[in-house]
């Protein structure tokens, strides 16, 4: 009985953990590192047409409430399970998965260092939030899948920035990568921690 209950948890555990997709999903392939070494990432669908349109009725009525327009969250880049003998941050590789049509954005991060673990948002998953939802656009990374398409991203490098307040991390890539047949949609402040001087570090926090 223990032990169905154990397959249980850990069915659900794992189905949490899945993207999202359909009998119309797109074929996505990525690659994110910091110095060859994995990146655990995670990720969300937003309805950025729900989102623009709560945007308009706050104008005309600032205490308008929305109906969640995100979808479950789902992780990329790393073990999904922390085993003792497993190092869950292992070498980085290219990552191929099915993804229903819609418009994916990073929601948070961390990496392994030297230093230990660094979080992009230390606490609990689901209290994340990469996106900027009064400017209605992702704060790092996003990326759109059409219906039954095929995307190559660019690779990306998270590069890591040791700072008197702690680390910068800032997502680099090229949008004319060679073999790619997609573009990154490069977040508000990604875009800002690329020219942040040190008294506007953001920091990755153990």
């Amino acid at each position: 009985m223990k032990f169905q209950i154990v397959s249980l948890l850990a069915a659900l555990l794992l189905a949490s953990c899945l993207p999202p997709k359909d009998h119309h999903s797109g074929l996505v392939n990525l690659y994110i590192a910091h110095q060859g070494q994995s990146v655990r990432t995670y990720w969300r669908k937003v309805d950025r047409e729900v989102v623009a349109k709560h945007n308009e009725a706050l104008k005309k009525n600032p205490k308008a409430k929305i109906k969640d327009p995100r979808g479950p969250l789902f992780m990329l880049g790393s073990e999904r399970f922390m085993l003792l003998w497993k190092n869950r941050y292992a070498l980085a590789k290219p990552q191929s998965f099915k993804l229903e049509p819609g418009f994916y954005y990073l929601d948070s991060f961390s990496v392994e260092t030297q230093k230990g673990i660094l979080q992009s948002a230390p606490g609990y998953s689901y209290t994340k939030n990469g996106y900027d939802f009064k400017n209605n656009r992702p704060f790092f990374l996003a990326f759109e899948v059409k219906p039954d398409s095929k995307i190559i991203l660019p690779s990306v490098e998270l590069s890591l920035i040791k700072t008197p307040r702690g680390f910068l991390g800032v997502f680099l890539f090229d949008n004319n990568e060679k073999g790619a047949n997609a573009k990154w949609i490069e977040g508000s402040l990604n875009l800002k921690l690329k020219n942040a001087s040190f008294k506007d570090a953001w920091g990755l926090e153990p």
